[in-house]
């Protein structure tokens, strides 16, 4: 954000909008304001249940097929199901950790 930043004050700078002491107080304020690109918990909480959601949806249609499916089908499609859930848990502490310390403080 800084870089966009930087490149609108100088724009407003070589235009005219602004003088030299009003940029250096925007760039200061901006500075000292963080970053505000973090999820929101409204956004966490509308991904949490799309999540559940679309499990809920896969899990009801291989209940509905369970038993046309062949043995073979059934083993493959369980070790399918199994990794898939699983991923986004291993790769949580990857993706979600900063989320995580964000929420925590």
């Amino acid at each position: 954000m800084a870089d966009a930043l930087d490149k609108r004050l100088e724009r407003w700078l070589s235009a005219g909008v602004v003088d030299a002491s009003t940029a250096a107080r925007i760039r200061t304020f901006e500075e000292s304001q963080g970053s505000s690109e973090r999820l929101r918990w409204p956004v966490l909480l509308a991904v949490a249940l799309g999540g559940m959601l679309l499990c809920a949806g896969v899990l009801l249609f291989v209940a509905a097929h369970w038993d046309e499916l062949s043995p073979a089908w059934r083993f493959t499609l369980v070790l399918f199901l199994v990794a898939f859930f699983q991923s986004p848990g291993c790769k949580r502490g990857k993706i979600l950790g900063p989320v995580h310390d964000v929420l925590r403080h």
